[in-house]
């Protein structure tokens, strides 16, 4: 094939969290993107290239990590999956459920927290015929108490339904404190090996036209104290029970999903259990797999990473690639028909009468709870944005990130404008309670700005930590997540996913 131009197209949309944290979320993410389609600005040079690595027809000795879209029959894209097993076409068959959170019924959702977190969830499990119930919760490196939503209702209806927990934590938190049976103390980032170093994989690979890259994460010294690589100790908990060999084929088939392309047989984990693979041979197998048997552990941990070059056909694939992108969506009428039936087969309307009518062929818009709000007490929309420092609720023990965080005013503040904050009577500096019409409140104290709409409120982290065995964090910043409802109203039947705005009332803490 001769030189090939492509057209360039200076110019993108883009979404991540925000747009996602709606009760419109499905139709308003899928609406942002077709933007880049309809004006020719997808894949293609100066335009909008996605997150993460979309094609990739891997190192050329091995053809790993493969993933190439592909038209179906009717000529239209089917884009595979590094992450998650979940296409977005074509959508799988509605199925009667059998996992824990009823996901098998909704091919068009990657989650789904709102079932797990429902009083009736155990009601939910005997009606819909799953065969078993939760008993032991496994938590690492995950504080759900304060990451899901609303901490009563995540703490009351999800985790308590659990008779034993255990958590692998770096250190004591909410989660451990509320709910934990055991804590087992993790190794850390400096402490341990992982094969890919950020999940999903894909956010590790350059973007554009670098050459390609696979970093892994390695150990600079040994864990101190008494902490222990929480994969190794999965392994020797699996071989005392005697189900290290389903651990290890669990490990086996889930690479392919994850990490573009199946394993060879002679680099899977022995699945009869009858041999027991340390963490770091976990690593060397796969980046052998991946990159040939002279590229193993060995090899990559001398720089940390292994590159191969990139072809523009990899960057531009689109104008490469026969695949025809949809405008018209009829498939989600059909799955919407489906999905209506198993549930109402089930009896699923004695629990939640979902809206399948947003299961439609062309894009709509659905306002969120904060847009059908008439009380007028309830003035204020807020929301909650990622301060560069910090990642999620995890990090704001970190003493230098901490120091960081206080040299910003709006870190650890609710912002407010100043001309707002004029007509409420609130000063610069006051302690103030954010209220939503369930009764939900959070506390905080106001940091004025003018570079916020008049009527808003912005919550930064998801800080606000109370937990007595987090010293540097506890009492800092403001637990925006006890204002994020998690039942229906607030649920985009479409997707799943959970509204983070609410709409608030704001008054002045009187002690």
């Amino acid at each position: 094939m001769g030189p090939r131009k492509i057209p360039r197209r200076p110019v993108a949309t883009h979404f991540c969290r925000g747009a996602q944290g709606h009760t419109n979320s499905g139709w308003t993410c899928l609406s942002i993107d077709m933007v880049n389609h309809i004006v020719g600005a997808a894949d293609t040079y100066g335009s909008a290239l996605g997150l993460g690595a979309t094609v990739s027809k891997g190192y050329e000795k091995t053809g790993k990590p493969h993933q190439i879209p592909y038209p179906c029959p009717d000529g239209l894209l089917v884009a595979g999956a590094w992450v998650y097993d979940h296409k977005p076409y074509p959508l799988r068959v509605p199925k009667a459920p059998q996992r824990l959170d009823l996901h098998d019924m909704f091919p068009t959702s990657i989650y789904n927290a709102f079932t797990i977190t429902s009083p009736r969830w155990f009601e939910m499990l005997e009606r819909f015929k799953i065969p078993y119930k939760p008993d032991v919760m496994i938590n690492f490196g995950s504080n759900s108490v304060m990451t899901m939503g609303n901490s009563e209702a995540v703490t009351e209806n999800f985790l308590k339904k659990f008779n034993f927990i255990f958590s692998f934590q770096l250190y004591i938190t909410e989660f451990e404190e509320a709910v934990a049976d055991i804590v087992l103390p993790d190794a850390c980032f400096l402490e341990r090996y992982t094969p890919a170093v950020s999940f999903p994989s894909t956010f590790s690979h350059p973007q554009g036209e670098d050459d390609w890259g696979w970093t892994i994460r390695q150990p600079v010294i040994e864990p101190m104290h008494e902490r222990r690589d929480f994969n190794e100790v999965m392994m020797d908990i699996c071989k005392r029970l005697g189900i290290l060999g389903a651990f290890y084929k669990g490990l086996n088939d889930s690479v392919g999903v994850r990490y573009g392309g199946e394993m060879d047989e002679k680099y899977k984990l022995v699945e009869d259990g009858s041999v027991f693979h340390s963490w770091a041979e976990v690593t060397d197998r796969l980046l052998k797999d991946r990159f040939g048997e002279e590229h193993g552990l060995e090899h990559v941990r001398k720089t940390g990473v292994f590159t191969w070059p990139k072809n523009k056909e990899d960057v531009y694939w689109k104008w490469f690639n026969p695949s025809r992108v949809p405008v018209y969506f009829e498939y989600f009428i059909d799955s919407g028909e489906q999905i209506d039936k198993l549930w109402k087969e089930f009896g699923g309307d004695d629990f939640f009468a979902f809206d399948w009518s947003r299961f439609k062929a062309l894009a709509d818009w659905y306002p969120c709870p904060t847009h059908t709000e008439t009380d007028p007490e309830y003035d204020m929309n807020t929301f909650y944005w990622r301060a560069v420092m910090h990642c999620n609720s995890m990090t704001q023990q970190n003493p230098w990130l901490d120091e960081c965080s206080q040299e910003d005013p709006g870190v650890y503040a609710i912002q407010m404008h100043t001309d707002t904050a004029r007509e409420k009577g609130i000063a610069d500096g006051d302690k103030v309670w954010m209220e939503n019409p369930q009764g939900h409140k959070v506390r905080g104290w106001v940091s004025l700005s003018q570079g916020i709409e008049p009527h808003h409120l912005a919550i930064a982290a998801v800080a606000g930590h109370w937990g007595k065995y987090m010293p540097v964090a506890k009492g800092k910043g403001t637990f925006f997540n006890d204002l994020v409802e998690m039942d229906l109203e607030h649920t985009d039947p479409l997707t799943f996913n959970q509204d983070i705005c609410a709409r608030v009332k704001i008054y002045k803490v009187n002690d």
